[in-house]
C-alpha cells in the first residue's frame, strides 16, 4: 500500500496529468504532491484544482 507519491514535474516523455489520474484510479486515497521549481501560479492552480494534495517548490538556487 502506498500512502504518498511525490510526482516530479520534470518527467521527460510523461503526461504528468495522465499519470496523476492513473494513480488516483488505482488508489483514490493516495496523497500526491507535485515537486517542481518551475511551476507558474496558473499551473499550481491547475494542479490543485485537479486534486493534488500539495506542491513542493524546489529552489534552483544554491543560496535559497
Amino acid at each position: 500500500m502506498v500512502d504518498l507519491v511525490i510526482l516530479d514535474y520534470q518527467l521527460p516523455g510523461v503526461d504528468r496529468y495522465q499519470l496523476f489520474w492513473e494513480l488516483q484510479a488505482l488508489d483514490a486515497g493516495v496523497a500526491v504532491l507535485v515537486a517542481s521549481g518551475f511551476l507558474s501560479n496558473l499551473e499550481i492552480a491547475r494542479w490543485l484544482e485537479a486534486g493534488v494534495n500539495g506542491i513542493i517548490y524546489l529552489s534552483m538556487s544554491p543560496f535559497a
